[in-house]
């Protein structure tokens, strides 16, 4: 018989990727003179709406997941919200990405060469901080489907009962 992974290994390690992927945009950022301060509001803080809807289904995910946890058996039901938890950041990541690529292609068709900038130059200028933004929005998700599928697994824990 095969063995999976569990949900709570899975939404653990991606976590642990995102955030791993964070700290190197971070320290990229750092390393560009950005102040601590600069970088904290970006990421804290929602721009559009193209970013408030994501962070509000995971919002509402994450609380549904909370009251399934004071059900008497969660198990299938809260799997698939954790789930939709970690889908919807990573999705929403992915777009935000996707969105920020196709922007910075159509300003600097080049990649800013002509403009002056070496390569790579204008990406790591421009495009530092609207990482942040996107990698938030998967730290968010994963972050909230691992702490209720931990929640979750401490709670099936039975008590140790002195015998």
């Amino acid at each position: 018989m095969r063995r999976y992974p569990s949900p709570l290994a899975l939404s653990a390690g991606g976590t642990t990727i995102v955030l791993v992927a964070t700290t190197g945009v971070v320290w990229i950022a750092m390393n560009q003179g950005w102040s601590v301060s600069t970088i904290w509001r970006v990421v804290s803080t929602v721009v559009d709406m193209r970013e408030a809807v994501p962070r509000m289904a995971i919002a509402a995910l994450f609380v549904l997941g909370g009251y399934l946890l004071t059900r008497r058996n969660p198990q299938p039901t809260l799997t698939r919200v954790a789930a939709a938890c970690a889908a919807t950041g990573v999705l929403a990541c992915l777009y935000m990405l996707v969105q920020f690529e196709l922007a910075f292609s159509q300003s600097f068709p080049d990649g800013g060469v002509s403009g002056g900038w070496s390569p790579g130059a204008a990406r790591a200028e421009f495009l530092t901080l609207p990482y942040l933004a996107a990698l938030g929005q998967a730290l968010c998700g994963l972050f909230a489907s691992t702490l209720l599928l931990a929640i979750f697994s401490f709670r099936r824990v039975p008590p140790v009962v002195n015998g």
